[in-house]
């Protein structure tokens, strides 16, 4: 997974981090891919399910079934949820195929228990991607 030690760190969410701490994080991600029409993440869902990076493909980013966005390879999202505990504030629905790397949600509060300064750090990063109203 040598390019995605590169994409760790191109991630806006964890640019912030030094390179131990991102490669601390670069291991959790396992590989997910889904088809046109698939529901990645639902609006409302409250469960800490996967952190996402898509890597190919296109994703819709609806909220009340309104079309608010589209993503693409770099592009994330999930973290609102995982950083927070809050609800998914959006669903996100595979446009054609898209192949994505994800964090497992019991993986990631694994990392920010045991690791505070990445969690301060993620936490910030999270607060000022939403406040820019990013996913």
């Amino acid at each position: 997974m040598g390019d995605d030690v590169d994409l760790v760190g191109a991630i806006p969410l964890f640019a912030g981090l030094t390179e131990a701490q991102r490669g601390s994080i670069q291991p959790l991600f396992f590989r997910v891919e889904r088809n046109d029409g698939d529901t990645i993440v639902s609006e409302g869902d409250d469960s800490a399910v996967n952190f996402y990076v898509i890597t190919a493909g296109e994703a819709v980013v609806s909220v009340q079934g309104r079309e608010i966005n589209r993503l693409g390879p770099g592009d994330y999202f999930g973290e609102t949820a995982l950083t927070t505990r809050r609800p998914r504030t959006a669903t996100v629905t595979a446009a054609g195929r898209v192949e994505l790397l994800a964090i497992s949600g019991w993986n990631f509060s694994q990392l920010l228990a045991a690791h505070e300064d990445i969690k301060r750090a993620l936490q910030h990063a999270a607060a000022v991607h939403e406040a820019e109203g990013a996913h």
